[in-house]
Order: structure tokens, then sequence, then C-alpha cells
């Protein structure tokens, strides 16, 4: 009888710490959930500011961009005002190159309508312009050229008068050159020297005088003494001084202050 009793003691002792331990591991998994719980809306709360923050900073560098955008075309379109304070202005700056305004071409130097005039010179020049310390514009234009290349026009400043340039450009009285050919040519008002090479692989070019400017006329093509025929080294030459007569010479003169 005593085993018995102590066979269901111990069975009731076994099952009344089962049941404890079932209390417990349920309130341990039950707690555990709890701080599972917790730690994702955490980590949801934490995304969700994240995601927010996230369009909050996309939305600020779309703005800026945008922002951005608006001034620098405010810029460009204050930089071309402010020149003259009107619709007026003669040129603007951009990328530290000067651009002529319809009015600003008016006054330059170079013929922008020299195609209308011209056989072989295809379309509107391409000029680079810039200002000299006395706010005189000068610079240089290229014309696309109907016998192969082009026609440039340079420009350099006259540090003398202009006899004593042209002296220095035509052929020496007493020792000549051999290797080219040079004569004076009357460009409207103006004074030129033109030169042909008499090498094989030389070509033609002009030189215009003025009080102001030295005018340096060539043709970039593959055309050369020894390739051209008399007829296309006559209608280069003709071509240069042509192209200088149209040029404005008394344009150098103005202000562009």
């Amino acid at each position: 009888m005593n085993t018995d009793e102590n066979v269901l003691d111990r069975t009731l002792k076994r099952l009344e710490y089962d049941t404890e331990w079932d209390i417990d591991r349920a309130e341990v998994t039950l707690q555990r959930l709890k701080s599972d719980i917790a730690v994702q809306k955490r980590k949801a709360n934490i995304f969700k500011r994240f995601y927010v923050a996230s369009i909050l900073s996309s939305v600020a560098l779309i703005a800026f961009f945008i922002v951005s955008n608006v001034q620098t075309i405010k810029d460009t379109t204050s930089s071309f005002l402010n020149m003259s304070g009107s619709s007026t202005a003669l040129y603007y700056e951009e990328n530290d190159r000067i651009i002529l305004t319809d009015k600003g071409l008016e006054r330059t130097v170079f013929p922008v309508d020299a195609e209308k005039q011209m056989e072989r010179i295809i379309g509107a020049p391409e000029l680079s312009m810039y200002l000299t310390e006395d706010k005189t514009l000068t610079g240089q234009a290229v014309y696309m050229y109907a016998l192969g290349g082009s026609i440039s026009i340079h420009t350099q400043k006259n540090e003398r008068t202009v006899d004593e340039t042209m002296e220095l450009l035509l052929p020496h009285k007493k020792f000549p050159a051999t290797s080219y050919t040079s004569e004076e040519i009357q460009i409207g008002n103006e004074r030129g020297v033109l030169t042909q090479s008499n090498q094989e692989y030389g070509g033609v070019h002009l030189q215009v005088v003025t009080e102001n400017f030295i005018y340096y006329f060539y043709i970039y093509n593959d055309l050369t003494i020894k390739t051209s025929s008399d007829e296309e080294i006559q209608l280069m030459k003709d071509d240069l001084i042509q192209l200088a007569s149209l040029l404005n010479y008394e344009n150098e003169h103005l202000s562009w202050k």
C-alpha cells in the first residue's frame, strides 16, 4: 500500500512540476512574443521614418535641381540684358565667349551676308570675337568655301603706321624674295598686299592694312600652286579681294562699351 502511495505521490508531483514548467514556458514564450512584436514595431517605425526621409530627400534634390536650372537661366538672361540694360544689347558673354546679338552683328567689321554677294561663299561665317583693352571688338571669321575648305580672316593690332607696315609686307626693293611674289593692291580706301607662292605646295593669301589692324586672309583647302590650274588660282585671288572689299573697315572705330 505504501508503495502504491509513493508511486502516486511521485506521479502527482511530476504532474505538478510539468504543469508549472508549462506555465513558465508559456510565460516565457509570451514575453518573447511580446518582445518580438515590439522589435518588429520599432523596425516598422524606423523603416517608415527612413522611407519618409528618402522621399523628402528626393523631393529636396529635385527642388534644388529645378531652382539651380532656373537660376542658370536667370543668370544667362541677366548677363545678356545687363550689357545695355535692354534688348538693344550688342553682345553677351557665355562661357568666356562673346556672342553678338543681331544689333551687334550689324556693327562688326566682318560681313555676315557675304554669301549673298559672292558665288563661292557658303553660309554665314563662324565668328570668334574678343574685346581689346580699349573696348574695340576684334577677332576672326571663317567662311566655308566652294573650292574646298574655308577662307579664314585673322586680325592683328597694327602697332605701326600704315606706310611702315606696308613696307614690311612688300618685297624688299633690293633683295626681293624668290619663294613668293607680292604686289600692292587697293581695297576700297585701304591698302593691301596680295601674295602668291612660287613653291609647288604654296598658295595665295592677302593682307589688308588699316590704321588700327592688319587683316590676314587665308584659303585653307587642298589646292596648291602645283595642283591648281591657272583659272583656279585666279579665282582664289579674285575671291580674296572681293571678300576683303566687303569688310566694314569703318566699324573698327566703334566703341563696344
